[in-house]
This record gives C-alpha cells, sequence and structure tokens, in this order.
C-alpha cells in the first residue's frame, strides 16, 4: 500500500506534525491530552526505532487519512478534525 502511495506517506506526517503545531499555539490547553493521545496512538517500542519519537506508524497515519480524506489528499479540514478529536478524548479521561 505505501509503495504504490509513494510520497504521500512523508506528506501525511508532515500534515499532521503542522496541524498539532498550529494546535499548540491556538489551543495550547489541549496540548495535555494530545501528549496523551499520541503515547497511545505511537507504534510498539517506539524508542528502539529510528526516528526515537512516538509517532504512530507509517502506514496507520497514511490509511487514517486516506479513509478520512480520500486518495486525493485534501487535508483542509485536518486542524480543525484534530482539535474536534481532542475535545471529544479530553471529555473521557480513563
Amino acid at each position: 500500500m505505501l509503495q504504490s502511495l509513494g510520497g504521500r506517506n512523508c506528506q501525511a506526517i508532515k500534515a499532521v506534525v503542522c496541524a498539532l503545531g498550529r494546535l499548540v499555539r491556538e489551543r495550547p490547553e489541549l496540548l495535555p491530552v494530545a501528549m496523551v493521545q499520541t503515547l497511545r496512538l505511537a507504534r510498539s517500542k517506539w524508542w528502539v526505532r529510528f526516528p526515537f519519537l512516538p509517532l504512530p506508524s507509517e502506514e496507520y497515519l497514511t490509511f487514517r487519512i486516506i479513509t478520512d480524506y480520500g486518495s486525493s489528499g485534501d487535508r483542509r479540514e485536518l486542524c480543525a478534525d484534530i482539535v474536534s478529536y481532542l475535545e471529544w478524548c479530553s471529555q473521557f479521561k480513563a
């Protein structure tokens, strides 16, 4: 799947990182929730593989972006969707 997408998985990761950067600037109160969700979605044993960051796997992230936004890669609503998701997560303290 990733081979057929070419560089789209890298673009997906960049889009999410940029959206999270804007989110932190605009809604700093959601930062703790974002950090918890980042760790929950991180790939297994992220600390032993480069880039040593708790990121979701490229396959998962690419799958989620394609299922949410289609293969065209139109992600104009990405930041708003991340804010909505984090607000929803903050309501459910587990």
